[in-house]
């Protein structure tokens, strides 16, 4: 009877069990169902919302506020939000955008970027999470949703907890958990009691960084340099080696055809840190390749740019008349598809036909990145490994990556070298500092004069030039040298319109008994405005590490040549005559790196001085006291040209005046208030006082008097000009900005601000582009990156030329060896073929790819090239002033 008890006991036991664990089953199948259920509603929502290729995915916590990023303000900064791009083509544009083109941009207005509301409202499209359509609809929802949830809901909670601790571990922070509404189901269509809820959340993995094996960890064979470069470009690996929880995996290769993140902790030395970096690592973030803009795949730009590039596939090309060469007279049918930007609508054609040469092409972009292979039969110079391939061939760097300025030829016939040597704008240094030092000369009087009651020497005025240039690239610069009249680079300066009046009187205070006004363009001569044309790597060669800057100066005394008596450099200085226009090099103008404070030029008018430019000055006595103010002078414009060297005459047929130029301008002042705009341009640079920056107001800079005695004896042997030193009166330079000096770079203790990064050159405005100063206002005297000043010298050592120990100088105050930095490189030229759009962010662009003419195109092109229409083509100046003023 017992034994008939335990069986049926038994048996009601297993009919229990059996009766349980089907109800579990149904339970099971319940929840695997709701959850599939909610897995193709998910995947249904992600395919309706990302599947356009015109959208655009980013977490919630995109709407943090970016001051505040330790208390982001944001609810849910892990939902995964959509946003439409803004669209290019005929369709109609998102949110507030103007319509665009891929293309070209066809209004002059500024349609040429998309609106941006706050948290782009006007462009948002849903939340990829389980709300109902009002509420995914609101940009807002992540931010301010409060949600009541829990890991096992019960019918007071609306939400559910999706990603917790068993995926983050136990110390995960609340706002790491994703938590989403829950949406309720009904069974049956008219009831009204909802028979389950579920919730979904879409995670977006192509923000992961994913882990891999890195195949290149034991190989055994030593890659080629050129694989080397290439892998710095596209690393095999994201290092995961420094990642908390994966630095002691052994053996890569177990990370190969991991299914999930979940399995991560099957591969050895995985610890559980690696919980903590769920949403910063995956193992299979794979992603399209769409264009956000278009739609479609995005386009290998890799073909296009690798085309030679061939204005005659954009223009129509035509002969200039009365010459052999060629220039493009109108844009093509199809021209447009090359351009990047065009402005053509914003300028004032004069000519007839268009050439919509106020365009950025994508010729530009091809330039730039052909720069990597020098050797190409259609290149146009780039990266070579020796200078020995350089044009002409040199020694200064037998090996290693370099690029070597560029060679024009020296023919009438190397017309198409200086309109078709686009890289150069890639391969010359870089002016950032051009400084000059005035002096007091004495000379005697001859032949000497027997009336006592005569002034027995005369004073001139010494000009001391100081030019630093600068290497941007991330490789060394080699200046050609070898043949002065082909590769040597020529400056000239138009200064700053200022006066001097130089002063004499009998006494330290007592009145004037002479005066002599010298506006600063007639210093050196009375033609043309020109303050000295001066030559740089003629003789001498340079070399420029990456980021290096040296200090050019002058290596003679003026009328000496290695000791021997010239003239002809005082005469070259300014030049005179059919002589001057072949802009011959004159040995004696030549900088050399270093800087030598007691070389200095004697401006001689040899040939005249019909405008005022006489030599002397006035003449004085022993008794004399010697004295001068500076103020505004009356000329048009400041320039700066640094022009590779031509030795064609101006308004020659053919090549005229540096088609290729460097220049930094002012604007004339012959209208538009142009006086006030002159003085309000000189008098930024006078000294103020300490409590402003800048002071418009009219005033001098006076220089006190000296005694003719100092003067006097500073000549020495008054036979011999070689040993004579300046007497320095002025200081006047123009430098490129930086953004903050060395000083605040220390701690705060010792009066820096602290900062941990090395002051830079200015990258809103770098020095790499040259600037036409066309305004005085603050705004745009701060964005045009330049600052000029002057100040009275007592003496030699007061003159702020500075430069470093060895002449390998950096610019921008904080690159020192005491804070363990070099050199400032702001311009990467690329070694190997570039493989993103990012890296070509360094490509310069404006037009000069495609120059069938001259930016500004013989000497009047100079002097004002802004009111040039070549001007506004090769420069693409566009609305606004929306575009590089650089002469090509």
């Amino acid at each position: 009877m017992m034994l008939i008890i335990l069986v049926a006991m038994a048996m009601l036991s297993l009919n229990t069990v059996e009766l349980r664990s089907s109800q579990n089953g149904r339970a099971m199948a319940e929840a695997q169902a709701n959850a599939r259920l909610a897995l193709m509603l998910a995947l249904g929502e992600l395919q309706k919302s990302m599947g356009p290729d015109q959208r655009i995915s980013a977490n919630g916590e995109i709407l943090a506020d970016p001051d505040n990023r330790s208390s982001s303000g944001v609810i849910h900064p892990r939902w995964t939000g959509v946003w439409n791009s803004w669209r290019a083509g005929d369709t109609d544009p998102a949110g507030n955008d103007e319509r665009s083109q891929h293309s070209t941009l066809d209004d002059a207005d500024y349609g040429i970027r998309p609106s941006y509301e706050t948290d782009r409202k006007d462009h948002f499209h849903s939340w990829l999470v389980s709300l109902d359509k009002e509420n995914a609809s609101q940009v807002e929802a992540a931010r301010n949703m409060t949600l009541s949830a829990s890991y096992t809901p019960s019918d007071n909670n609306d939400a559910v907890i999706l990603v917790g601790r068993g995926s983050l571990g136990s110390e995960l922070q609340p706002d790491e958990i994703i938590q989403v509404p829950l949406v309720a189901r009904k069974t049956n269509s008219g009831s009204t009691r909802p028979s389950g809820r579920y919730g979904w959340w879409v995670g977006d993995e192509s923000q992961k960084a994913n882990i891999m094996d890195n195949p290149h960890k034991d190989e055994k064979k030593r890659p080629s340099l050129a694989e080397r470069l290439f892998r710095q470009q596209a690393p095999a690996t994201l290092g995961h080696s420094t990642i908390d929880g994966l630095k002691k995996i052994e053996d890569d290769k177990q990370l190969v055809g991991l299914p999930s993140r979940r399995t991560l902790d099957l591969v050895d030395g995985v610890t559980p840190e690696a919980m903590a970096h769920y949403y910063d690592i995956t193992t299979s973030s794979l992603g399209v390749l769409a264009d956000v803009r278009e739609g479609g795949l995005k386009r290998d730009l890799s073909t296009i740019l690798e085309r030679t590039i061939d204005p005659e596939e954009v223009y129509d090309i035509e002969t200039r008349p009365g010459t052999e060469f060629k220039w493009a007279t109108s844009i093509k049918s199809d021209g447009n598809d090359f351009m990047l930007y065009s402005f053509d609508n914003m300028v004032n054609s004069t000519v007839g036909n268009p050439t919509a040469q106020a365009s950025v092409p994508i010729q530009d972009l091809a330039s730039y990145y052909q720069l990597y292979n020098h050797y190409r039969a259609d290149g146009n110079g780039g990266i070579q490994y020796s200078s020995r391939d350089s044009s002409p061939p040199n020694s200064l760097l037998q090996k290693g990556f370099m690029v070597s300025s560029s060679d024009y030829g020296e023919t009438r016939s190397d017309y198409d070298n200086y309109l078709r040597r686009y890289s150069a704008l890639y391969r010359n240094p870089v002016p950032v500092k051009i400084e000059i030092v005035l002096s007091y000369v004495t000379e005697p009087v001859f032949p000497v004069p027997t009336d006592p009651n005569e002034d027995k020497y005369r004073l001139r005025i010494g000009v001391s030039p100081a030019i630093t240039l600068w290497n941007p690239n991330n490789v060394p610069l080699v200046m050609n040298s070898g043949n002065p009249d082909r590769a040597s680079l020529m400056i000239r300066e138009t200064p700053i319109p200022l006066k001097v009046t130089f002063k004499k009187s009998d006494s330290r205070d007592g009145p004037f008994t002479a005066t002599h006004e010298r506006q600063f363009r007639y210093v050196t001569s009375g033609q043309q405005g020109e303050l000295y044309t001066l030559f740089i790597s003629g003789n001498y060669p340079a070399v420029f590490q990456p980021g290096e800057s040296k200090v050019f100066a002058l290596q003679y005394a003026s009328g000496t040549n290695s000791n021997v008596a010239s003239n002809y450099a005082d005469f070259m200085l300014r030049g005179r005559g059919n002589g001057r226009y072949s802009e011959p090099f004159v040995p004696e103008l030549e900088l050399v790196p270093g800087w030598n404070p007691d070389k200095f030029i004697r401006p001689s008018t040899q040939a005249g001085g019909k405008r005022g430019g006489e030599e002397t000055v006035f003449t004085f006595d022993d008794n004399d006291y010697i004295s001068a103010s500076i103020s505004a002078g009356n000329y048009n414009t400041f320039t700066v040209d640094f022009a590779q060297k031509s030795r064609h005459g101006r308004n020659q047929p053919g090549v005229m005046w540096h088609y290729r130029s460097f220049s930094i301008k002012s604007r004339l002042n012959r209208s538009n208030n142009g006086a006030q705009y002159r003085n309000d341009f000189v008098y930024q640079g006078f000294p103020t006082n300490a409590g402003r920056i800048s002071d418009r107001n009219p005033r001098e800079i006076i220089i006190p008097a000296r005694s003719a005695q100092n003067l006097i004896a500073a000549m020495k042997s008054p036979f011999n000009p070689r040993d004579d030193l300046p007497q320095t009166f002025f200081y006047y330079g123009i430098k490129a900005a930086t953004e903050t000096h060395e000083s605040q770079n220390v701690a705060p203790i010792l009066g820096g601000s602290g900062r941990r990064f090395p002051s830079r050159p200015f990258t809103h405005s770098t020095a790499m582009a040259p600037v036409m100063i066309d305004s005085t206002n603050p705004n745009a005297l701060y964005n045009y990156g330049w600052n000029w000043f002057f100040m009275p010298l007592d003496n030699l050592l007061d003159a702020p030329i500075s430069i470093s120990r060895g002449n390998h100088g950096y610019y921008g105050g904080g690159f020192t060896a005491e804070n363990g930095t070099t050199h400032s490189v702001q311009q990467h030229l690329p070694l190997t073929p570039p493989i993103s759009i990012a890296s070509l962010s360094h490509a310069h662009l404006g037009g000069f790819s495609l120059a069938t003419e001259a930016a500004a195109p013989g000497y009047w092109g100079l002097r004002d090239p802004w009111n040039r229409e070549s001007f506004q083509r090769l420069t693409a100046i566009g609305y606004d002033g929306l575009a590089p003023h650089t002469l090509q």
